[in-house]
């Protein structure tokens, strides 16, 4: 009967509770939200950074590129040159230091993999052997 005499109170205390236990889910459930969107950002982010990679590297015109290195070099310095569906394989003879820096920079700022590059240098002339694909 004692209850009774604190009934407003006991009324207040059960409020309260229930409020902190309403405030405790509101909060729990308000973070769940922000780490599903978080990561559904980064996904998205990831799979943009992903297309953009593929098409990076799917590019037709890297066997373009590729060629230029032909080019820009004379007849006497290359020794080989196969350029075959994905596939490089080139030996070069005969290269100045800075025709080989041209051909490794071209190469390197190019969406390629390599595989192979074996360099030698003999009486002041570099020959080089390169292998990559894509």
């Amino acid at each position: 009967m004692i209850w009774k005499k604190y009934i407003n109170e006991l009324i207040i205390l059960g409020a309260l509770i229930f409020m902190i236990i309403g405030y405790s889910y509101k909060n729990i459930q308000t973070d769940k939200l922000y780490t599903v969107k978080s990561e559904s950002y980064k996904s998205i982010n990831d799979i943009t950074q992903i297309v953009g990679l593929k098409n990076h590297w799917d590019n037709k015109k890297i066997k373009e590129k590729i060629s230029k290195i032909k080019k820009n070099l004379s007849t006497n310095n290359i020794k080989s040159f196969n350029l075959k569906s994905r596939k490089l394989t080139a030996i070069f003879k005969n290269l100045s230091s800075k025709q080989m820096n041209k051909v490794i920079i071209h190469l390197e700022n190019t969406a390629v993999q390599i595989i192979l590059i074996q360099v030698t240098f003999k009486d002041k002339k570099y020959k080089m052997e390169i292998k990559c694909k894509w």
